[in-house]
């Protein structure tokens, strides 16, 4: 929910405060990257093409705020290149935190079955030693 809040929140202080929307893309790319970190990145896909459409909606509501159309659309542009490339550097960390934890659960597994062979092996000299040291005691004995 919060991650739908704070777009529109910033959509609504856009629209009815500033002279112009040029400093309004930032602030909903940060918005874009905090969320991101939090939550699954299909939010911040959703995120995008949220604001997408609410800076189409600026536009079209107050196109004297946006300056120059052209230069709406290069901001626009970018803006959508940086949440995509954000969008990615999200997906890829939660990929390598699944894989890192994957490994790590292996590395338990192994950790494990290497600490269950000690035992065994330790409990195998153990007979062992105890066999030896009878034989010794029977042959000294028996000498």
């Amino acid at each position: 929910l919060l991650s739908f809040a704070l777009p529109f929140l910033i959509f609504m202080i856009s629209l009815f405060s500033g002279a112009s929307y040029s400093d309004d893309f930032p602030l909903y790319l940060a918005v874009i990257a905090v969320v991101g970190l939090f939550l699954e990145p299909s939010f911040t896909k959703i995120q995008i093409v949220m604001v997408d459409i609410l800076l189409l909606l600026m536009w079209a509501i107050h196109p004297e705020k946006a300056g120059a159309a052209g230069q709406y659309i290069l901001c626009y542009a970018c803006f959508n290149l940086a949440a995509w490339l954000y969008y990615n550097v999200v997906k890829r960390g939660q990929a390598f935190i699944s894989l890192s934890n994957e490994k790590a659960k292996e590395s338990i597994e192994v950790l494990d079955t290497m600490r269950a062979m000690g035992d065994e092996l330790q409990h195998d000299f153990d007979v062992s030693s105890e066999q030896i040291k009878k034989g010794t005691t029977g042959l000294k004995e028996g000498s």
